[in-house]
């Protein structure tokens, strides 16, 4: 394969005139709809209207769009779950990791849809950030998280496999039975929110001394994600880059002068901690429509996000410095909640009970969580709406007159997915259902198991909180969905139209099988050129970070994949939990697109 492409490269004409096509590429933005009023109760609604969007003299890529979300989030201490009675934070400089978010920035997504010219180009799905976390860590190269991965929400690495912990029911059955303490560090179910090493020294996330397998690991992800926000309040000792300089000298930039370039930044306000951020998520990754529309003067589209916010309470255990509990029951993220609230051994001040924590856009509103109200703290991002940023292409008049006269019926082949879900699988049970009917051009199935609420429970310890346990993606110590554990499911098969599309019947599903239907899979994760990319590894896989099901549905006659045929899917639940889970079917879309007028025929 070198040689072929070493072959073709030599062939390749070369000039200085066939450089480039383009005459100019520039970078506006347009504002959402929505005039800064955001619910920040559970989904928040955004809007953009992007008819606007037009020059007679240019082209608008569509692939390079990017949204950015002004993010405010906001944590405060409480001595009372009833009162609200506020707790000020330690000094010293140890409330900057308290609180961040899961690895990517589209974890604030939970659905959305686009219209252009008045037709659905992507329809309404629910847990469009699962689906978008498999797509991404399946297409970036280590390079690319490198480069850019801290842009995106990732950190500079991923989330460590190592560091996860399964916090059950009976992991401190009372006061008393958990190891030197009342209660496991970390939180109720599949745990993964310390960002720091127990003991030794390691900074790479592994164990920093001989001991228990994986005790004293850590998420290092988690660490880089929360150190892109800077400490701009005055302690001694800061390295005196950024807010107030300590030892009488001067700082580099002040807390004001990194608001005017948006940068991530933390600080207190009164007994408030505050931490202001842009999330960036590019389009192309959650529509894969955005990716393949072409260059066009006009885009008469309609996009609609559903993001996640709200407020979520924390119980802290009693002389268990870095143990936590929660619940569903107080929690105001309806589908998931992108906040991952850090187990850390330096606990908070003693009289601590309860730990609130919310996530919202633009500025903090209004809240109720255990009698505290985080609206109070007067956080405002200094980014007042969401944006969307778009590049305006001018082509080379030459380029530009050929390229309109032959794109006028510009054919656009694109993925898109339905979903659904199931749960309360038991251990050991067999699962077999109907998944999708009448689907035609089906291009694969995505199985992603998560453990049941059930199973991350409450521990039965005294603590703030009550009432039932939380689901994966609601928990903010789990880094689902980048995250769900090692899940095994044992039989799996896929049938489309009554026919089996695994020819074993009874496949034990392993990372082998992962490469196959997967990994060599080259829309996701191309193996053009010899080349391979992808960030799941077979160790992540096994470990459970994440672990994918995926069947390659694509290869097949033209004539059966143009009929409507029915999805079935069956398997054994092979863990020792109960599951829920998720499906994905992907299935290719068509569209006819004028690139001057921007009209679209489907």
């Amino acid at each position: 394969m070198t040689d072929n492409y070493e072959f073709m490269k030599s062939t390749e004409p070369q000039g200085a005139e066939l450089e480039t096509p383009y005459v100019s590429k520039n970078y506006s933005f347009i504002n959402d709809i929505n005039q800064g009023v955001y619910s920040n109760n559970g989904l928040s609604l955004v809007q953009f209207d992007m008819s606007s969007i037009f020059n007679s003299q240019g082209f608008i890529g569509t692939s390079d769009c990017f949204l950015t979300v002004p993010l405010v989030y906001v944590q405060a201490f409480t001595s009372d779950v009833s009162t609200g009675a506020l707790v000020a934070p330690a000094a010293g400089g140890l409330n900057w990791p308290r609180l961040g978010l899961k690895s990517g920035y589209w974890n604030i997504l939970q659905s959305a849809d686009l219209q252009v010219n008045g037709k659905t180009v992507e329809q309404y799905q629910p847990n469009l950030n699962v689906y978008t976390t498999v797509k991404v860590l399946s297409q970036m190269s280590q390079d690319d998280l490198a480069s850019f991965g801290i842009s995106l929400g990732m950190g500079t690495s991923l989330d460590t496999p190592n560091a996860i912990k399964f916090n059950n029911l009976a992991s401190a059955s009372a006061a008393g039975a958990f190891p030197a303490g009342t209660g496991p560090i970390g939180g109720n179910g599949l745990s993964n929110c310390a960002p720091f090493a127990t003991s030794g020294n390691s900074n790479s996330g592994d164990q920093g001394a001989l001991g228990i397998q994986n005790v004293g690991a850590y998420n290092k992800g988690l660490y880089s994600r929360l150190n892109r926000c800077v400490d701009t309040t005055s302690v001694a000792g800061m390295s005196n880059l950024y807010g107030v300089a300590q030892n009488g000298g001067g700082s580099i930039i002040s807390a004001d002068r990194l608001a005017s370039e948006f940068k991530p930044t933390f600080q207190l306000i009164g007994n408030y901690m505050v931490w202001y951020d842009v999330g960036i998520i590019r389009l192309k990754d959650i529509f894969d429509s955005m990716k393949n529309f072409p260059l066009m003067k006009r885009f008469d589209g309609v996009l609609r996000l559903y993001l996640n916010t709200g407020a979520i309470g924390v119980g802290t255990v009693v002389g268990t410095p870095g143990s936590l509990v929660a619940s569903s029951s107080f929690s105001t993220f309806t589908n998931g909640c992108p906040l991952v609230v850090s187990s850390l051994t330096t606990a908070p001040p003693a009289t601590t009970v309860g730990i609130v924590s919310g996530l919202f856009i633009a500025k903090a509103t209004q809240t109720t969580m255990f009698g505290v109200n985080l609206g109070l703290s007067g956080a405002t991002n200094p980014m007042p709406s969401c944006r969307i940023y778009y590049p305006m292409v001018v082509l080379k008049p030459e380029k530009a007159i050929s390229y309109v006269s032959e794109n006028r019926a510009k054919r656009v082949c694109y993925t898109t997915i339905l979903s659904n879900q199931f749960s309360g699988i038991t251990t050991g049970s067999a699962f077999s259902a109907l998944v999708q009917s009448g689907v035609s051009k089906i291009k694969g199935v995505m199985i992603m198991p998560f453990l049941s609420a059930s199973t991350a429970g409450l521990l039965t310890i005294t603590n703030a909180i009550t009432g039932a346990g939380i689901a994966p993606l609601l928990s903010p110590f789990d880094m689902a969905p980048n995250q769900n554990g090692p899940l095994s499911l044992t039989n799996l098969q896929v049938s489309i139209g009554g026919q089996n599309v695994l020819q074993n019947n009874n496949l034990a599903y392993t990372f082998e099988n992962f490469l196959e239907q997967f990994s060599i899979y080259e829309k996701i994760g191309a193996s053009d050129l010899g080349l391979s990319c992808g960030l799941i590894s077979q160790y992540a896989w096994e470990q459970g970070s994440p672990r994918v099901y995926y069947i390659d549905c694509a290869r097949g006659n033209i004539s059966d994949s143009l009929t409507p045929r029915n999805v079935n899917l069956s398997f054994t639940n092979n863990t020792n939990q109960s599951i829920d889970i998720l499906i994905f079917t992907e299935y290719y879309q068509e569209l006819t697109v004028n690139v001057e007028s921007g009209f679209i025929t489907m």
